[in-house]
Order: C-alpha cells, then structure tokens, then sequence
C-alpha cells in the first residue's frame, strides 16, 4: 500500500508503476514497485493553490446510489465513522482460543466483537454532487524562514465553498450539499515551519494583530477566520450552486 496522500501532487513529476523487469533496473529487481520521481527543487519561492469543480454530464445531480458513510467522506477521510468498536482489543491478535494455549478468545467474546460492528448493507439513492478538489502547496515558508525575509503572509479563511453555498441558500431553501469542509489552522501550519503566526477570530483583535505582524522583522502569518459567505447576504444568483 503507497500512503500517496503524503505526497503534494504539485511536487511530483510523475508515477511509474513497474511490474516486470526493465532494463535500467538491478538484476535481481522481482516488480512490484510504485516509483515517485519528484521534480527538481525550486529554485525560488512557491505557492500554488488551486480550487476545482467538475461536472459529469452522466453522474452529476442525477440519480445515484450511496450508504451511510462519515460527514468527511467528501474529504477523502474518515469522520471516525468507520473506526473500530470500543470493544475489539487493539494491542492483541483477535484469535480463537484454544485448550492448548492460553491466547485468544471464547467464542461467546468473538460473537461480541463481531455484533459491535455497525450492520451497513444496504444502499440508499443520493443525488451525486460536482466533483471538487482543493490543493495547497507551501513551499515557500521554508524558504522565507531559511532566509528570515520579513514577509507577512495573510491567510482568510472560512471553511467553505462560499459563492456556492450562499446560491445553495438563496436558491434552494438552506439545502445544503458538499460545501463545508474542515477548518485547516493555517497558523499552526506555519508555526511548524517556523513562522511567528497569530490567529484571529474576534474582528476587535485584527488590528493589534496585524500590527504586531508587521512590526515582527521576520516571516509572520495572520489567520483570520472571516465570516461565512452565505451569512453576508452575498449578491448571488442560483445558477452557481
């Protein structure tokens, strides 16, 4: 299994899944292998942030089948939905026990682990969404700490598809569908790489912050949490939702 979300898509040149013998490979290479060419390091600052939406003239908002999955699926992680029961042991082997060895577990115990799982089978009809995609790459925070430049970066952000959802609630009633996602906190982001941050939620702090973070001398990042899009009475037609 190759974990490829630890890897930031902008960094990689390309993806060569190898599964027979190719010249430029050892002898004794047996296939099997997920080779991960990156490209050359910058030789300057980076940032890329990109934001898409996709639509499927066959799948998108017309009938479709799901299950009762997490509130984060549309994330690409779990909720804590699918995580083990309580119940099942994680630091020991689940194994039937026997009359030779004093491991393992009675039956009347594996038919406990086994009814704590949730009984989701069936599916349920769904209106799929657009597909979206959402990525950041923050090379250059590295850099500007390397280099200690004073540069102040401002972050604003308010964990949602703005102008989508705001149409969402002017045309469509408050019915809300893949717009909201997890709030990244942007200043502990920096903080790991070094960069004197403040995070501000309350507008009355914005100012002192953003003094402060100008006054700094070093790499610094303001994190302000501004307000939902649909909540400011966006002048916004249905037609983006």
């Amino acid at each position: 299994v190759v974990p490829l979300d630890l890897f930031q898509s902008g960094l990689i040149d390309n993806i060569q899944v190898l599964k027979t013998y190719t010249p430029d490979k050892p002898a004794d290479f047996a296939g099997g292998l997920v080779q991960i060419d990156p490209l050359a390091f910058p030789q300057q600052e980076t940032l890329q942030l990109s934001v898409k939406l996709g639509y499927n003239s066959q799948t998108t908002f017309d009938d479709g089948l799901s299950y009762p999955g997490g509130g984060t699926d549309f994330l690409t992680f779990d909720d804590g939905t699918r995580a083990l029961p309580d119940v099942i042991p994680v630091d020991d082997k689940v194994v039937r026990g026997s009359a030779f060895t004093d491991r393992g577990y009675s039956p009347e115990e594996l038919q406990t682990f086994g009814r704590a799982f949730g009984n989701t089978w069936n599916t349920r009809s769904s209106d799929p969404g657009p597909d979206g995609s959402f990525g950041f790459t923050g090379g250059e925070l590295e850099t500007v700490v390397r280099l200690g430049l004073p540069i102040t970066f401002i972050v604003l952000s308010n964990a949602v598809f703005g102008w989508i959802k705001a149409g969402q609630k002017s045309g469509f009633g408050e019915r809300y569908f893949s717009v909201d996602f997890s709030r990244t906190d942007h200043a502990a982001v920096a903080e790991a790489y070094g960069v004197k941050t403040w995070r501000v939620e309350d507008p009355a702090e914005l100012k002192a912050a953003m003094a402060a973070a100008l006054e700094h001398g070093g790499p610094s990042l303001v994190d302000i949490i501004a307000q939902p899009l649909q909540d400011a009475n966006a002048p916004v037609s249905e037609w983006v939702a």
